[in-house]
């Protein structure tokens, strides 16, 4: 009886996740959400009203280039960890506008980089240590240290990381941070520091929205913005401070609750053939 009613549990959570991907699932989910009063009023800030979604894999990349207006950066380099295939990249926007940049990440590119290109992609394992490295290498220390743009989603040690790269004298102007919505926004947590760690798709991962409004605050960065579902937050340096003054400064006013079940079914995926289309690009 047991082995049954765990087969049967595991059969009704399979097929749960198989509807929330379909049209009539995600009405489901998003009706259930307005009734319990979970979406927030993004009209209330001004980076979130009107939202804009191009690659990224929600608003992302609207949001990123609505912070990069404000702060009078029309070009520039970008340094962006956790691209996944490279198809819904948060920088590949700004690729498409002529930036150039570093990908870093553990995953296969779905395309091909030429070798001369304005994109590099460093397929490796993150750890305390490669990081260290990369930041120390002659080859990629100016990339870091100019970079107006960064993005850190790794799925697990992303505050021990950032630490490290602001530490070391990372200055960007905006940052795109992952954080873990899990938590009410003050609540300070993160998953112990693991070299090994894999995301096992569950809520161990990441760290808190108030962990990482902690750590950048150290190091001069306000909070501005979190993106439609709850996944990334934006933060910018306060030397724009003047910038953003029509921008909520509380942390209550910005968080997004985890709204991952909103897919974005209403345009076409990304391709590779377009993603590489983009690199030609001069």
């Amino acid at each position: 009886m047991k082995i049954r009613s765990r087969v049967r549990s595991k059969f009704i959570g399979f097929v749960r996740k198989v509807v929330s991907f379909l049209p009539s699932g995600q009405h489901y989910e998003l009706a259930l959400a307005n009734s319990w009063g979970l979406i927030p009023d993004r009209t209330l800030n001004p980076l979130t009203r009107n939202a804009r979604k191009y690659f990224s894999q929600a608003d992302e990349d609207g949001i990123l280039l609505k912070c990069l207006e404000r702060c009078g950066i029309s070009e520039g380099q970008f340094v962006e960890f956790g691209t996944g295939n490279g198809l819904e990249a948060n920088s590949l926007v700004l690729l498409a506008l002529g930036w150039s940049g570093l990908w870093v990440g553990g995953e296969r590119l779905a395309f091909e980089i030429p070798a001369i290109s304005r994109l590099k992609h460093l397929k490796i394992w993150v750890t305390k240590d490669s990081i260290e490295s990369l930041i120390g290498d002659e080859k990629h220390s100016e990339m870091f240290h100019s970079c107006n743009v960064m993005s850190l989603d790794l799925d697990g040690n992303d505050l021990y990381f950032a630490r490290i790269l602001l530490e070391q004298g990372v200055r960007p102007a905006v940052w795109i941070q992952e954080y873990n919505a899990t938590f009410p926004p003050k609540v300070e947590w993160s998953i112990e520091y693991d070299d090994h760690h894999v995301w096992k798709h569950d809520s161990y991962w990441g760290a808190s929205l108030g962990s990482f409004v902690k750590l950048f605050g150290e190091f001069g960065y306000r909070l501005v913005a979190c993106s439609a579902t709850g996944a990334n937050a934006f933060f910018v340096d306060k030397k724009y401070d003047e910038k953003f003054g029509d921008v909520p400064e509380e942390i209550d006013e910005i968080y997004v609750p985890p709204l991952y079940f909103l897919q974005n079914s209403w345009r076409h995926g990304n391709s590779a053939r377009t993603v590489a289309s983009i690199l030609n690009i001069s």
